[in-house]
């Protein structure tokens, strides 16, 4: 309930109040941050299994490659800047992110069985 709580204000803030850019990226970059603690602790109980490092690592990636997006620089000899970066970086992880939901998914349905 407290989130869900939050997200309605947030939306009702942006909406009617003030859409305050920089008090966005904050309250996204807590949230998205809080997430990654979230997961990284799901991997800490379930590193037992084997492919529970795809986690971890799509975790990662995706938190180090939010640091070109926050820490932002100019083009570099107007071809390349850190947005663009960011957009490539985050290419491969969806990949690795849902090769670790079907073997977790295959995992459960394993146990599951009778």
């Amino acid at each position: 309930m407290p989130f869900l709580s939050y997200f309605i204000y947030h939306i009702y803030y942006l909406t009617f109040v003030q859409f305050d850019y920089g008090y966005n990226m904050k309250a996204n970059i807590l949230i998205g941050l809080l997430n990654s603690c979230g997961w990284m602790m799901w991997c800490y109980k379930h590193r037992y299994k084997q492919y529970v490092w795809k986690c971890a690592v799509s975790v990662l990636a995706v938190n180090m490659l939010l640091l070109l997006e926050l820490c932002d620089f100019p083009p570099w000899k107007f071809l390349i800047d850190a947005h663009a970066l960011w957009h490539l970086g985050t290419i491969p992880v969806p990949l690795l992110w849902y090769s670790f939901l079907i073997e977790d998914c295959l995992y459960e349905k394993k146990i599951h069985e009778y």
